[in-house]
């Protein structure tokens, strides 16, 4: 999806595709490449043949990009050394314009979540922010005079396509002014931003926007900006976020120009200032580069353009999170980062975050049973772990059906939703009876799963089974054929960072904690692995250690466990999953020199 939107809003494919992979996947694969660039050529070859239409040209495709320079490289003139200076000084102003973005509009976020939450506040919230966007926009050209329109309308004469920058320039541009002569400011607010966007990149604009407007219209598209992001009415980042980088570019251009004589093309800047504006906000190195260069068509730009957008990235990260991370996080979204957060203190175990509510199903399980599992709303995994056990075989299912528990029987491995539903669809139940004779050639085989699944449902009523409410009691399903045998599992006492590694490098959705009995003691799902549960769980283990009366001997039992697990996976040479032999040392050092409360009380920040 990603992908599909970067190339619509900024005709960049392969740079959607990069930034599919860079910022929005928790894990990637192979197939995964293939299908993002299926879906970039296929939103490509239809937004092209749209936009051939639009032009009155349907069936050709149109060969412009978001941004073209509509020149090449060489006349907007060649950069040296002398230049990367400036390009620093770029970097810089727009890491730090765009940490001072992430920063206002996470706070604004937060109070809208705590106070905005129903759907009427949002709706009329929506009316004084559009209120005081209307208004900046239409005072702020009258602070401004009108120019001569004469260097804007000799460029409109060698290309009069209404369409071009200098075309729209002057459409957007008259507000109140006579015939002949333009408002600069009106054209940077009034105009479309993809417009604009093309006016601030063209190699004419030097003389088309004074300095005082630019950056006059700069703070209030800035301040627009961070008013209506977070706003109900859904709306992008990406081009408002281009549209002040070429803003801040453009000025700074200029000021260069008058101080030391550029030797770049004033356009040059504005593109460097978009992509050290993007930089600071979203942190992107590779996509943000890729994108960049795609809207362009220009190659000969992409050193200045690597340089600008990692000193903004390195500029931002001293300060605060990318923008997409911290709406992640707010959102409560379950997305999982690189590395687990520093502050999460290593003593903790999969024990202190898993979820011990399991909903389990018996090998041999009733109807009843597994379609109130399945149409429970608040139960929507996708899959379960399944039981076997003396009280779960089909002869005593019929006496013991209403004592089933999550402890009645040892782990046997999960089964898939749509596994289950496959099944269900294609009559595989019956009476004990006709399941302890059921032909072993009538189970389905994987390939026959697989071909089936494209069709399975989420739910399933007893009417769609063909059955009456009194017969789910006597008829049952047999899940064994079709359970996974050998899913990864972990001790309650397995650290954290090993349980995090292993559910986060193996792509995992659930991942079972076995007691020494091979009983289910709880499980863990990218639910439990995000910041704010982490967060809980930390408070929670600090709780119980208030309340303990030896607090020694918990710590001790933790550190045994610790230790345990770093010589077994030290001695396999596994030392990146290791808990760290340094932090036993160090604690153990620190509990004979500090008081208890201090060992225990590791900073939990924000961050």
């Amino acid at each position: 999806m990603y992908v599909c939107v970067i190339w619509k809003i900024a005709k960049a494919p392969i740079g959607g595709m990069l930034f599919a992979l860079e910022e929005v996947s928790s894990f990637w694969q192979p197939g995964l490449t293939w299908r993002a660039f299926f879906a970039a050529t296929v939103s490509n070859l239809v937004l092209q043949l749209l936009l051939g239409c639009a032009r009155g040209t349907c069936g050709s495709f149109s060969k412009n990009s978001l941004i073209d320079f509509q020149t090449s490289g060489s006349s907007l003139g060649t950069f040296g050394y002398k230049d990367l200076g400036f390009f620093l000084l770029i970097g810089v102003v727009g890491g730090i314009v765009g940490t001072l973005f992430n920063t206002i509009n996470v706070r604004i976020l937060r109070f809208r979540k705590s106070f905005i939450k129903s759907k009427l506040p949002k709706f009329l919230e929506i009316i004084p922010v559009s209120l005081l966007t209307s208004f900046l926009i239409l005072a702020v050209p009258l602070l401004f005079g009108c120019r001569d329109d004469s260097v804007v309308q000799q460029k409109c004469d060698e290309d009069p396509s209404n369409s071009s920058p200098c075309g729209n320039l002057l459409k957007f541009g008259r507000f109140t002014c006579k015939e002949g002569y333009y408002n600069p400011a009106a054209s940077l607010l009034f105009g479309k931003s993809e417009t604009i966007i093309s006016a601030l990149y063209h190699q004419s604009s030097r003389h088309w926007f004074p300095l005082s407007q630019v950056f006059t219209c700069l703070a209030v598209y800035y301040v627009l900006i961070l008013l209506a992001c977070g706003t109900a009415p859904p709306a992008g980042l990406f081009i408002p976020l281009i549209f002040t980088g070429a803003a801040l570019g453009h000025g700074m251009g200029q000021m260069y120009d008058q101080m030391f004589g550029a030797s770049l093309d004033i356009s040059v800047y504005a593109l460097l200032g978009s992509a050290a504006t993007l930089g600071g906000v979203t942190r992107m190195t590779i996509s943000l580069t890729a994108i960049m260069v795609e809207i362009t068509n220009d190659i000969y730009y992409l050193m200045p353009v690597m340089i600008v957008v990692m000193i903004s990235k390195w500029i931002g990260d001293r300060f605060n999170k990318a923008l997409y991370d911290s709406h992640v996080e707010l959102k409560e979204i379950p997305y999982l980062e690189p590395k687990l957060p520093s502050w999460v203190p290593t003593y903790i175990s999969a024990h202190d975050i898993m979820n011990p509510n399991v909903v389990c199903l018996p090998a041999v399980c009733s109807l009843r049973v597994l379609l109130t599992v399945i149409n429970d709303n608040t139960k929507q995994h996708g899959a379960f772990p399944v039981l076997q056990g003396p009280d779960v075989l089909p002869k005593e299912l019929t006496k013991n059906r209403n004592k089933y528990t999550q402890r009645s029987g040892t782990f046997a491995g999960m089964v898939l939703r749509w596994h289950i539903m496959i099944l269900l669809q294609n009559r595989h139940y019956g009476t004990p009876e006709k399941l302890l004779k059921f032909a072993r050639k009538n189970i389905l085989t994987q390939a026959q799963m697989s071909d089936r699944s494209r069709k399975y449902k989420m739910h399933v009523s007893v009417e769609e089974l063909g059955l009456k409410e009194h017969e789910l009691d006597m008829i049952f399903i047999d899940l064994s054929p079709y359970t996974f045998l050998s899913p990864i599992t972990v001790s309650p006492h397995t650290p954290i960072n090993i349980v995090y590694n292993i559910f986060r490098g193996l792509a995992m959705r659930h991942l079972i904690c076995l007691d020494e009995n091979d009983k289910i003691a709880g499980v863990i799902t990218c639910h439990e692995l995000i910041r704010s549960n982490m967060r809980e769980a930390v408070k929670r283990v600090h709780t119980q250690f208030d309340k303990a009366d030896d607090v020694n001997e918990i710590f001790e039992q933790r550190l045994k466990f610790l230790k345990l697990y770093d010589t077994e996976l030290t001695s396999t040479g596994n030392k990146w999953l290791s808990p760290l032999s340094y932090f036993l040392s160090q604690s153990i050092s620190r509990r004979k020199q500090s008081n208890e409360d201090e060992i225990f009380r590791p900073l939990i920040s924000d961050d």
